[in-house]
């Protein structure tokens, strides 16, 4: 599962029955210029580099939880471009233990 949230946006993301949520990609920056459109588009190339972490930390493990698209989260990968967060998820039924 994929969800998209334009910058200063809140989404959150959940499983049903149990089943937890494991991020496997997450990106807050602008790679195109269709996703959230907007006049704020200096460049189509910027990632936070610290994306994945986040999300994951927020995330992983939970059955649900909220995601806020902004660079209080994750600092300005590309001031004066108008930014998004784009995550892709699976969820996990049963337990997740560390070995």
């Amino acid at each position: 599962m994929s969800v998209t949230i334009c910058e200063d946006d809140r989404q959150t993301i959940s499983c049903e029955g149990g089943a937890t949520i494991s991020v496997l990609e997450a990106s807050y920056g602008r790679d195109d210029n269709e996703t959230c459109p907007s006049e704020f588009i200096r460049t189509t190339s910027c990632n936070a580099g610290n994306s994945l972490s986040i999300v994951q930390g927020n995330c992983n493990n939970q059955s649900s939880c909220n995601l806020f698209a902004s660079n209080s989260v994750f600092g300005d990968p590309c001031f004066g471009t108008f930014k998004f967060l784009r995550a892709t998820y699976k969820c996990i039924e049963g337990t997740v233990t560390n070995q």
